[in-house]
């Protein structure tokens, strides 16, 4: 056979398996995040009811969702925010004791929770907020009033 199709052939079975572990672990951290792992490095702070942690891609849209962010947590002065940018290498540890594997534009931790029972439906508090999507994949299932909600029952 010759070699440059024996190495094709390498290549897309090495490309297949990749992608089908790439997407076996998107989803197990997907539908688990800010779940930590016993083999990651951890930074995670201890936990602090009224401390919110808004992780963010330092993009225009990721950062227009922060901007909207702002007021609502203001609202609320009992309530500390710490914001990390997911670039900056200094935030590698905490990031990684969320188990933030994917890339997500934004993610929101209350007391080091992000995910909450508003009105009965179960949401986590990762990527866009409904109806403010910059790219529809990353559209999340939360909304602003949700958060606004959130903080309100935690008060």
């Amino acid at each position: 056979m010759d070699k440059k199709i024996i190495l094709t052939i390498i290549i897309s079975v090495s490309l297949t398996a990749g992608f089908f572990y790439w997407q076996t672990n998107k989803q197990s951290a997907a539908e688990n995040p800010g779940t930590q792992t016993d083999n990651q490095l951890t930074e995670k702070q201890p936990v602090e009811k009224n401390l919110v942690e808004i992780f963010y891609l330092p993009h225009g849209p990721a950062l227009a969702v922060v901007d909207k962010i702002d007021p609502i947590i203001a609202k609320f002065p009992d309530f500390k925010v710490v914001k990390y940018n997911f670039d900056e290498p200094a935030n590698k540890n905490i990031i990684a004791g969320y188990n933030l594997i994917n890339h997500y534009p934004v993610a929101i931790f209350i007391g080091s929770e992000n995910s909450f029972t508003v009105d009965g439906k179960k949401i986590s508090l990762v990527n866009f907020p409904k109806g403010d999507a910059f790219i529809p994949s990353f559209e999340g299932e939360w909304t602003y009033e949700d958060l606004e909600k959130i903080l309100n029952n935690l008060k």
